[in-house]
């Protein structure tokens, strides 16, 4: 499972910008503008076998082409098995326009969950992968907009306990050639953080992030938990309006305010 998850990531990253080519080539002559967000995690190395498990996706692709056209696409994937007891999804969505009249949207969402019964005085430990790859681009900032974010994040939660015990949570969020663009990583004192690789820490229109680490925590009494991973990714693409009617470009900003939080930063390296 890990081959997989590493091999799908480099597929994505050498997708994207073959398709942007491919879009911008295919109409030299007209603005266009792209977004790709991809997010992933796998957990492996549980030491506890799940009572239940379960799986969710959820896709949604948008578009609104006048003079020009449009294409979003959105997919998602979840797993989580018992023997052994592995768990992995993925979330991609892409949005891409031309011309002088165009919007696109996608999102897409994966969630994972396995219900697990820890007897008095034993733990719960597993490892963990997750990453993100966001890209934008955009053939003019003055008539082109594009907006990527993703967000994993893993949630321990106790029976009948709406609130977390334990989290860890990876985001980011670009807009195409702007300077506030971020990659952040939260996590509770359970969760170690053994690597952070950012490929790409000077890039503004290309983020591309992988986290690895573990979670380990013990319990006095026997406690009934459930395990959450949940992905989501969410990509638009705008030509500008000349018109001053930017509602859209407001709404993308509030998506963007809302994914970010009070984050600590990644380096290049931990």
């Amino acid at each position: 499972m890990k081959q997989l998850l590493e091999f799908t990531k480099r597929c994505l990253l050498v997708a994207a910008p073959l398709l942007t080519s491919y879009i911008v080539a295919s109409a030299p002559s007209q603005a266009a503008g792209f977004a790709s967000s991809s997010g992933g995690a796998e957990f492996n190395n549980l030491n506890q076998i799940p009572q239940s498990t379960g799986s969710q996706t959820t896709t949604d692709a948008f578009v609104i082409s006048g003079d020009g056209a449009a294409i979003a696409t959105a997919y998602a994937n979840a797993l989580l098995s018992v023997n052994p007891p592995t768990g992995f999804n993925l979330s991609v969505s892409q949005a891409l326009g031309t011309g002088n009249n165009y919007l696109a949207k996608a999102q897409s969402q994966t969630s994972i969950i396995g219900s697990f019964v820890v007897d008095a005085g034993q733990n719960l430990t597993f490892d963990f992968t997750s990453f993100l790859n966001l890209q934008t681009q955009v053939d003019n900032t003055s008539s082109d907009y594009a907006f990527a974010s993703g967000i994993v994040s893993l949630l321990l939660f106790e029976d009948n306990n709406p609130q977390p015990l334990d989290f860890f949570t990876l985001a980011s969020n670009i807009v195409a050639d702007a300077s506030t663009n971020f990659i952040e990583l939260d996590n509770s004192n359970d969760f170690t953080i053994n690597s952070v690789i950012n490929q790409l820490p000077n890039d503004i229109n290309n983020k591309s992030v992988t986290v690895q680490g573990s979670f380990s925590s013990s319990f006095s009494t026997t406690t009934s938990l459930y395990l959450v991973e949940v992905t989501n990714n969410l990509t638009v693409v705008q030509s500008v309006p000349e018109s001053g009617n930017t509602l859209g470009l407001v709404c993308v900003g509030i998506i963007g305010v809302v994914v970010k939080r009070k984050y600590q930063k990644i380096s290049a390296t931990r």
